[in-house]
């Protein structure tokens, strides 16, 4: 069924960082970087001119506030020297905005000083205007309004609380360890009122409430034939190692006979589904989880309807506070792996929703990368169904949301399981920024036949009548995550970085649609099989021939080579960014470059899209929007090739990046074969 639903749960995630700066000079000549907001983009005047620091007077709390938050940008991104001298001078940087921008937390005597450390270039105010979301913006004059306030990491939460009160506002929820409240506003006068606070940081809508967004899906992704090589999401030398979590509006039938000594319920305490219901069973919930997992026991006669991983260990949640339960989950239970077929439902072309790079995109991204908590840095892997939405806008561009908008994610689109044609609903990129959307398609429904992807239902079931969505696509690329995850495992005995299992996903997906990645199938049709090949191809006992992972700094190069025979030529890098910063146009922070040059020297650089041209086919040349590059030449030379990894723009550093290319050709391999909340 075409439902969806997406995680109510904020958080800031602005990456406090305590950095510092050199000697106090005066100023540096004129900056020529752009800051980019989604509030506007400018060029700021050097220095810190006087009328910045009249705003931030206004902005003043109490006439006691020693520290005051602004925009910082340098003339290069500090140095390590600089961010010690930055700490010692009392300067907190707080969150990165393209170009080479902080925000930042800065001495109140900065306001009345006039020499600054040297490599500060401009020090700006941030704008009430700069803190309200476009969203909650378009409906400010429908109170009350359900507002999402943060607040910065070193600003009192409790305070900015007893403000709402103040402005005859109710909280209905406050999260101190993430710094946000959730708020009932009585009018717009309020919101203009909180904005134009110094510790306010960002306000918008809350995130909710969410709703809910397989016979011949096993055959379309190869599944059967990993399956055959004895691969199911649960390794004989570590049983129920694999851990898939399923977030869902309710919970998965704990008795169905799909799931016989697999399942747990994860919260079973809580009494809210997330969705605008009360918790409980849930058939949508049922469907996706026996797609990615379920073990096809009890099924009609003469169907085999077992999921993709269909041996994984599975646990069961409501999207009730998600991004915090999957903490729980890696504390409780170990999960490796998030899916997630839920998210926003505007109900319109809202392109203040469809395409935008929310607090859930930005919780889930640092659950990737294993920054959302200060004491659980376990990475996980997570999949979001990029939703139903593809009738809302015109020719379906940019109707995506939630959690499908994380740069981290695999967000996933739905194809037709019996020929692989565009199903009429997926939704497509791209984002707002112009990143590729969806990642990758698998099966979500079938042109013909049944018209339907069959799976576990309560009542200990099963069945497929309507139940089309790519809520039946992401469990699918769950489940075969599950079972990269469990090949990786056994090739390396050890655990793969998210970007890994995500590059090798996309560097291994059957391209469909323009050539090259595009906003409708994103990189291409999810395959099981060869994923696994080249995960556990190898030169060596634990040596990949085509997966390399390193770390790399601001500036610096690396170079690999390799031997090439001739003919297709394909290299796919990949990384976990940091979370954006939510009040910036632009998300991507740590900028990364692929080329692959050639015996003659010609260098050949990755796709790129034009988001304003949607329906165009990729071209090649300089990407800076996206967390995955990819490189392909068509008939490569012969001889000795050279991949380039650049660190073009690294300002959280160092980043790690995962890397498959084709480095040992001869390589033998250990596979013998071949905005309601509604489910999507």
């Amino acid at each position: 069924m075409r439902r969806r639903t997406s995680s109510m749960v904020v958080g800031l995630l602005l990456i406090g960082i305590v950095l510092s700066v050199l000697p106090t000079l005066s100023f540096t000549a004129p900056s020529s970087y752009l800051i980019r907001l989604r509030s506007r983009e400018f060029v700021p005047r050097p220095g810190f001119p006087a009328d910045q620091r009249a705003i931030l007077r206004t902005q003043a709390e109490t006439t006691t506030d020693d520290r005051v938050h602004v925009l910082i940008q340098f003339a290069h991104h500090p140095s390590d020297e600089v961010h010690s001298q930055l700490a010692r001078d009392g300067v907190t940087l707080l969150a990165y905005v393209p170009e080479s921008t902080w925000y930042a937390s800065i001495p109140s005597v900065w306001l009345r000083q006039s020499t600054f450390p040297a490599e500060v270039q401009a020090i700006v105010a941030i704008q009430p205007s700069d803190k309200v979301s476009p969203r909650l913006l378009r409906h400010r004059d429908q109170p009350p309004l359900p507002v999402l306030v943060m607040t910065y990491p070193d600003s009192d939460l409790v305070a900015v609380g007893e403000a709402v009160t103040h402005v005859g506002g109710l909280v209905e929820k406050m999260v101190l360890e993430r710094s946000y409240l959730l708020a009932w506003l009585p009018d717009a006068a309020a919101l203009t009122t909180l904005a134009q606070r110094d510790s306010v940081f960002w306000l918008d809508m809350w995130p909710g409430p969410f709703g809910q967004k397989n016979d011949g899906g096993r055959q379309a992704t190869k599944t059967t034939l990993a399956h055959a090589a004895g691969y199911h999401g649960n390794p004989a030398s570590a049983p129920g190692s694999i851990v898939i979590g399923v977030w869902d509006c309710g919970w998965v039938e704990n008795n169905h006979p799909g799931f016989a000594g697999r399942l747990t319920i994860g919260d079973p305490a809580s009494t809210d589904n997330g969705c605008g219901g009360a918790a409980g069973i849930n058939d949508h919930a049922t469907h996706v989880a026996g797609t990615a997992a379920g073990s096809g026991a009890g099924g009609p006669a003469g169907r085999d309807l077992r999921g993709h991983a269909d041996q994984a260990t599975v646990l069961s949640y409501d999207v009730d506070n998600a991004a915090q339960e999957v903490i729980l989950a890696i504390q409780n239970y170990n999960v490796d792996i998030s899916q997630n077929s839920w998210g926003p439902d505007p109900g319109s072309c809202d392109t203040t929703v469809l395409g935008v790079y929310d607090t859930t995109a930005a919780e889930f991204d640092a659950l990737v990368r294993g920054s959302f908590s200060e004491t659980i840095t376990k990475t996980v892997h997570v999949v979001f169904a990029n939703g139903n939405e593809q009738t809302y806008c015109p020719d379906g561009w940019r109707t995506s949301s939630g959690g499908a908008m994380g740069k981290n994610v695999i967000a996933v689109g739905a194809t037709n399981s019996d020929d692989k044609t565009m199903t009429n609903f997926s939704s497509f990129g791209p984002t707002e920024d112009g990143r590729v959307n969806p990642v990758v398609v698998g099966p979500g429904c079938e042109a013909g036949g049944e018209a339907a992807i069959w799976s576990t239902l309560p009542g200990q079931t099963y069945g497929g009548s309507e139940w089309c969505g790519t809520s039946m696509a992401a469990p699918a690329v769950s489940g075969i995550l599950g079972l990269m995850l469990e090949a990786y495992n056994l090739t390396y005995n050890t655990d793969p970085i998210p970007s890994t299992l995500r590059a090798v996903l996309i560097h291994t997906a059957e391209d469909l649609g323009n050539p090259g990645p595009d906003y409708r199938f994103g990189y291409g049709h999810v395959d099981a099989l060869t994923a696994i090949n080249v995960i556990t191809t190898t030169v060596s006992s634990n040596t990949s021939a085509y997966i390399v992972t390193a770390p790399i700094t601001n500036t610096e190069i690396k170079t690999y080579s390799m031997n090439h025979a001739g003919g297709l030529l394909k290299c796919t890098l990949a990384w976990d960014d940091v979370p954006a910063t939510l009040p910036a146009s632009q998300t991507l922070v740590n900028n990364l470059d692929l080329a692959l040059i050639a015996p003659d020297n010609t260098t050949y650089s990755p796709w790129v899209l034009d988001k304003n041209n949607p329906a165009n086919a990729a071209t090649t040349g300089l990407n800076t929007v996206d967390t995955v590059e990819q490189v392909v030449v068509a008939d490569a030379m012969a001889g000795e090739w050279t991949v380039r990894v650049t660190g073009s723009s690294v300002p959280q550093g160092p980043q790690t990046f995962s890397l498959v290319c084709p480095f040992a050709e001869t390589a033998v391999t250990s596979v013998s074969v071949f905005v309601p909340l509604i489910s999507r």
